[in-house]
């Protein structure tokens, strides 16, 4: 076990923009308890074993571990270029090398003291970095289309689909960012923001509101004692008027012209608190689920492809310290999904569920597949059959429907001599329904 943990940091060395080299300027204020030696070149912590930490039986190394060291160094007038208007920080490589001493707690008499690092040691931890010109990066927000960049047409059930993006925010920063805003803007009118997803645990969120085309903000309310951000229901108002819409669409009370629903906000703002700092390199993650204001409508463009993208664009704000000062960071993403026709197929399969060869008088059984996960999801199938030709000198003992959906009201009806084939046949009466009906992908039976 150890008393204590001595670290040596060798204060790297950088050519300014002059062409001098310089060493990296340590400033005592922002790095309590390192200390700098007389000579300028190296700074010193040492991490004590604490005998009254509940821990203290795991000595100084626990300590360090989950009470991590930082070492805080400015480079100034680091001479940078520019590409593209934008300032890249030094071409070079920067090496900084730290070393530890390890001081054993009632160490023997011929009991060593170790040092490990530094360019001498075969663990030498040593860090090669690069400057970056900027001071603080815009670049933290990256919104993406979950769906591959596509929207496949269900005709006749639109208003049961989504399309879905995700929000990304990451900390490219060297310093942590607070008093973060996210916004969604669905750009296009055939958008409405429907549920919200993810995040940091909700104790974090101060607030989310729902932001109508006159920049009225209207509160959300929301799970506030969650380890991330449940689905939560943004634009309840047109949600509901578009299922309304769709009831009375397919109860024929309603022309298909008549189904749609103008948005109530245009949109959504995630406020999270003051004291929720993301630190450098932590991400946070949304998702934002889209519906369509107008789904029996929502067509394909044969004639204007531009008609057929769908825009979508995010906004993050947040505040950053660096050096005493704040920096106000603000940045935008956008992204956007292509309407595409759905292709609808569907299959039928049949396995043998025992072994493939038997004796006479034994019993085969073999599974019936129906899957109908390629069709539009409005699909309607009324009266359906199924029949299954059994092979020659097979007769039909039972038939077993896995799904409870059919299982109940099935009709199983065993036909000798089916259509004069010769073989004997299984008619399955199946009741009528809608693809969007079945709580799996279709038909199975054994």
């Amino acid at each position: 076990m150890l008393e204590a943990i001595l670290i040596t940091d060798t204060l790297p060395t950088y050519t300014d923009k002059d062409g001098v080299i310089r060493t990296a300027t340590f400033d005592e204020g922002k790095n309590p308890g390192w200390i700098l030696s007389e000579d300028g070149k190296s700074v010193f912590y040492r991490v004590e074993w604490d005998e009254n930490d509940p821990n203290a039986v795991k000595g100084a190394s626990y300590n360090l571990t989950y009470n991590p060291v930082t070492l805080v160094l400015s480079f100034p007038d680091a001479k940078t270029t520019v590409t593209q208007g934008r300032k890249m920080g030094i071409t070079d490589s920067i090496i900084n090398e730290a070393s530890a001493t390890l001081y054993p707690l009632n160490p023997g008499v011929d009991e060593p003291i170790h040092t490990v690092g530094g360019t001498d040691d075969s663990e030498s931890d040593t860090l090669s970095f690069r400057l970056d010109g900027e001071a603080v990066k815009n670049g933290i927000l990256l919104k993406n289309s979950n769906d591959g960049f596509r929207i496949i047409l269900d005709p006749g059930s639109m208003h049961l689909r989504t399309s879905n993006y995700s929000l990304n925010i990451t900390n490219i920063n060297s310093e942590p960012i607070n008093n973060i805003v996210i916004t969604d803007i669905p750009q296009d009118s055939r958008y409405f923001i429907k549920y919200l997803t993810g995040g940091p645990k909700t104790e974090y969120i101060k607030e989310i509101n729902g932001i109508k085309p006159n920049g009225e903000r209207v509160p959300i309310e929301f799970n506030q004692s969650a380890n991330s951000l449940p689905s939560t229901l943004i634009d309840r108002e047109t949600q509901n008027k578009i299922l309304e819409n769709a009831a009375l669409y397919e109860a024929g009370q309603l022309e298909k012209s008549e189904t749609d629903a103008p948005r109530t906000f245009d949109k959504v703002e995630i406020v999270l608190k003051d004291n929720y700092y993301l630190k450098p390199g932590e991400s946070i993650h949304y998702m934002v689920f889209l519906g369509f204001t107008d789904p029996y409508n929502l067509a394909f463009d044969d004639v204007n492809a531009n008609n057929n993208t769908l825009k979508n664009e995010s906004q993050a704000t947040a505040n950053i310290l660096v050096s005493g000062e704040t920096y106000d960071i603000n940045t935008t993403s956008s992204s956007s999904a292509k309407l595409e026709n759905i292709v609808q197929k569907a299959s039928i399969g049949k396995n043998i569920r025992d072994q493939s060869s038997t004796a006479l008088g034994s019993t085969v059984r073999w599974n019936i597949s129906v899957n109908l996960n390629g069709l539009a999801k409005a699909t309607p199938f009324t009266n359906p059959v199924i029949v299954e030709l059994l092979p020659q000198g097979l007769d039909f003992k039972s038939v077993y429907i896995n799904e409870v959906f059919f299982r109940e009201t099935a009709k199983i009806t065993p036909v000798d001599n089916y259509q004069n084939s010769g073989r004997q046949a299984i008619v399955i009466e199946l009741r009528d329904f809608r693809v969007r009906d079945l709580p799996s992908s279709g038909f199975s039976a054994v």
